[in-house]
């Protein structure tokens, strides 16, 4: 069978275990050790033995003995995402779920409403080979009190506008991906963004200009979409509404233009870098003498701290 089949049959056997847990027939326990079973090295869980109480396993916390998050960060499990998500994610008091650099792969899909755990807040894929489109995420739409979700370092591309992501994410960092075009940014936002702390697009090769739609998102706290092949007037009108601004990250794009004195409004701001950019003109004096900015970066290749 070819390695590609292999993986299929896993995602319809986890499909599968997953409706005999719907229908009560299989506990938690049952649930973590049939993962493990479908792993190529079984032996990188060593102590998820039947038998054992899973709140024991590496990487498991439970919450009123129930598993509540799992942690596997750094460990190879060179495991199909769609194992991943059929028959960990749909945990039923599943929380928190972080599988960083864990050797993951196949395509970024939750697949049907169901499987998705109904109290799953934070999920972070960070640093493995996950493909498909950032347009997938809208397959997380079941999953309504997902609020942080991490797919940095991955192989995500944009393929197009789909539908609507349907999720009122606070932090969302799609950094280091393959994502390029220009309508990434105003499908991301165009359904308003008055929840999002964090958002992190960096390295990337996106292009366009800044959306006016930024100025919805109002709680901002981190905006970072440096590395990428931004263009433009330097965005002040719409960065005026963010307020809550603690870290604005411009770096290595193509915006025009001069820093204006306004940037002093935003008073929470703490970290600013505009370098690499093709901005003119003089950095003004307010900027150079205010006691809010912990750092500022000019625009040159390296940065420069006041």
């Amino acid at each position: 069978m070819k390695p590609y089949s292999f993986n299929r049959f896993l995602v319809f056997l986890a499909l599968l275990r997953c409706l005999a847990y719907v229908n009560g027939d299989v506990g938690e326990a049952e649930q973590l050790l049939f993962f493990k079973s479908t792993l190529q090295n079984p032996n990188r869980l060593p102590d998820w033995l039947k038998g054992n109480n899973p709140c024991t396993f590496t990487g498991v916390t439970c919450k009123n003995s129930t598993v509540s998050s799992i942690d596997l960060s750094n460990i190879d499990l060179s495991a199909d995402f769609g194992v991943v998500s059929s028959s960990l994610l749909t945990l039923p008091s599943l929380e928190s779920f972080v599988a960083k650099n864990c050797n993951l792969t196949g395509t970024l899909s939750w697949g049907s409403r169901s499987q998705c755990s109904k109290l799953l807040s934070s999920v972070d894929l960070g640093v493995n080979r996950i493909t498909g489109s950032v347009s997938d995420v809208s397959s997380l739409s079941g999953c309504q009190k997902l609020k942080s979700l991490n797919l940095s370092r991955n192989s995500m591309e944009f393929t197009g506008v789909s539908k609507p992501i349907g999720l009122s994410l606070q932090v969302i960092d799609l950094s280091f991906n393959r994502i390029s075009g220009s309508e990434v940014l105003p499908w991301i936002l165009s359904e308003g963004c008055g929840e999002l702390l964090e958002f992190n697009v960096s390295g990337n090769n996106i292009s366009g200009t800044v959306p006016e739609s930024l100025k919805a998102c109002s709680s901002l706290q981190l905006f970072d979409i440096s590395r990428n092949n931004f263009s433009g007037v330097f965005p002040m009108d719409t960065l005026m509404n963010l307020s809550s601004l603690k870290t604005l990250m411009l770096a290595f794009n193509n915006f025009i233009g001069e820093l204006p004195e306004s940037l002093l409004e935003l008073t929470n701001l703490e970290k600013f870098d505009v370098s690499s950019n093709k901005l003119t003109g003089e950095i003004p004096a307010g900027l150079c003498q205010s006691t809010s900015l912990k750092f500022q970066f000019v625009n040159r290749s390296d940065p420069v701290e006041f």
